[in-house]
């Protein structure tokens, strides 16, 4: 017979308190604190069997319990299965609602002996019931395979399935410690182990002698869990070369090596660089360390947080620390004076424009003076700005020159006025990716934004790519621009003038344009590659004519040039 005191699985015992409170009245009386008296009612419950008493359960009632949470106290006292449980109070078999409503002090049980088809459904709702399954039922192969993705540790049960790879990868894969029940041979597969180790670091101490001798493999093994330090043979513990090589593939590994080597500066660098978080790892002095912080901080910003506090108020340290994009988040951790310095401030906007998200002075935001210097440095700093800035004419033509996408930013009153539009396109014309259809087809706009940056066309509705005086107005800056045209809109004189800018965008052209003479002797009198695009009948009457040119200069220098033109 067992003896289980306490109560149920996964249950909390809750105590029942209940409160009296004294006043006493009097002149000079005052009231007293009332005391809580805690009152705990437990019950004994006593399991039967056939064969007699099967445990003794010491439990506290409460209206929560259900009836599968006394099968499982139970089938962790008895190991018999809660499927398998028929429970008799008195002459009434045992329910949700009876037992709800009712807590005996007496149960018999009755084992159930189930078929296999019910154990397979069992097994296939609840994993963990596989344990207690029959043998013909764990030795179905598909069943077992359920089983074991499901709760690793099931493997146990599953012997004739410990000497699959496919089965114990999967297993170990749920529960890395599973490793433990797969065959002697798997235990020496570097894939198996890894995927165990990985899970869970201890399931390394299963791993064959083989390969806990194999150093390489073992900063395979760290390199994906730091954890796996501690459990490494005890001689490597003490070799400051593996630690090294430790650290290089996983800086975690430093919070689990000897007090010794984490004052070591090569290691500890080795460690920060691969994971700057290493740093907390780190005894103070190397934390208080410029070159070992920048090392840190540089691989992430985070890692500032770690360093000393004259350090987390080094201008210099804290700009290298905040990357160009995301919120800057290393600021969270910069000495509050740094954040209120205007001149630091400015220099990580040029970085970030979230850096202001951080300082804690106020109104900078609504400074004008100040948001005007920090859209000059990045215009991404406008979607900062308080909203009478962002209506602010000067101020946004200024983001706008320094980044188009900060028209975004700008008052609604502003992205709407034509007026303004026009602007903001003679100030970048890129900002035509971020117009809306109203402003984006309009050929007057679109004509603007590509005559101040050629680059614009490729945001251009596609009906204006067609027209000639866009598509000249963007191969008068860079002949390549051609790419971006309708190509059935082309004429011979705009290719002529694209190739004449730049002979590569000779492939850009259409067929009938490549074959056209003029246009593939301009591109042939920059660069004899130029060849390659034409047709073949140019290809041979150009390409002899450069021929005739080359020999004529190797025959007469002096005069080539006068000949030529002749």
């Amino acid at each position: 017979m067992r003896t289980m005191s306490g109560m149920f699985p996964g249950r909390r015992l809750k105590q029942c308190a209940s409160e009296h409170a004294l006043k006493l009245e009097g002149e000079t009386s005052s009231a007293h604190v009332s005391s809580a008296l805690l009152v705990m009612t437990f019950v004994e419950m006593r399991v039967t069997g056939l064969a007699g008493m099967l445990c003794t359960l010491t439990i506290q009632p409460e209206e929560s319990w259900s009836l599968v949470d006394l099968q499982v106290a139970i089938e962790r006292a008895t190991d018999i299965p809660r499927w398998e449980q028929q429970l008799i109070a008195g002459t009434v078999e045992l329910t949700e609602r009876t037992f709800a409503s009712h807590f005996p002090s007496d149960l018999t049980l009755l084992r159930q002996t189930l078929p296999a088809d019910e154990w397979r459904q069992i097994v296939e709702r609840n994993a963990d019931a596989f344990k207690f399954a029959p043998p013909c039922v764990k030795q179905d192969r598909d069943v077992a395979l359920h089983a074991i993705s499901q709760a690793g540790h099931s493997l146990k049960y599953a012997t004739s399935l410990q000497g699959d790879r496919g089965a114990v990868i999967a297993a170990v894969q749920e529960a890395g410690s599973a490793l433990q029940y797969a065959a002697e041979h798997l235990r020496s597969d570097h894939e198996i182990v890894l995927a165990a180790a990985r899970n869970d670091a201890k399931a390394l101490a299963h791993a064959s002698g083989q390969l806990l001798e194999d150093r390489r493999f073992l900063l395979s093994v760290l390199r994906r869990n730091s954890q796996a330090y501690p459990i490494l043979p005890s001689q490597l513990h003490d070799e400051l070369d593996f630690a090294l090589a430790a650290a290089e593939q996983n800086g975690d590994t430093l919070a689990h090596m000897k007090e010794d080597f984490r004052h070591v500066p090569a290691l500890v660098a080795a460690a920060v660089k691969q994971n700057g978080l290493a740093l907390r790892h780190a005894p103070p002095w190397l934390r208080a360390d410029r070159a070992c912080v920048l090392l840190a901080v540089s691989e992430n910003e985070a890692a500032l947080q770690y360093a000393e506090s004259t350090l987390q108020a080094d201008k210099s340290l804290v700009l290298s620390a905040i990357p160009e994009t995301g919120l800057g988040l290393a600021l969270q951790h910069a000495a509050e004076d740094l954040l209120q310095d205007w001149d630091f401030l400015l220099d990580a906007i040029q970085k970030n424009p979230d850096a202001l998200l951080h300082s804690p002075a106020e109104g900078l935001h609504n400074s004008r003076s100040f948001m005007i210097e920090a859209v000059r440095r990045n215009g991404g700093a406008l979607k900062n700005a308080g909203p009478h800035l962002q209506a602010d004419r000067e101020l946004v033509r200024t983001a706008i020159r320094h980044q188009s996408a900060a028209f975004l930013s700008a008052a609604a009153s502003l992205q709407t006025e034509p007026g303004f539009v026009a602007e903001a396109l003679d100030v970048n014309g890129l900002v035509m990716e971020h117009l809306g259809q109203r402003f984006s087809h309009d050929h007057a706009m679109a004509l603007r934004a590509v005559r101040q940056n050629w680059k614009s066309i490729r945001f251009v509705p596609l009906p204006l790519r067609k027209d000639l005086d866009i598509i000249l107005a963007a191969v008068r800056q860079n002949g390549m621009s051609i790419r971006y045209a309708a190509a059935d809109a082309l004429d011979p004189a705009t290719a002529l003038e694209a190739v004449q800018q730049d002979w590569r965008s000779l492939q850009f052209l259409p067929p009938v344009l490549r074959g056209n003479r003029e246009i593939g002797q301009a591109a042939v009198n920059q660069d004899r590659h130029a060849l390659h695009y034409l047709s073949l009948d140019l290809q041979v009457l150009l390409g002899s004519n450069c021929k005739g040119q080359n020999d004529l200069l190797q025959a007469d220098p002096g005069n080539a040039a006068q000949a030529l033109q002749a």
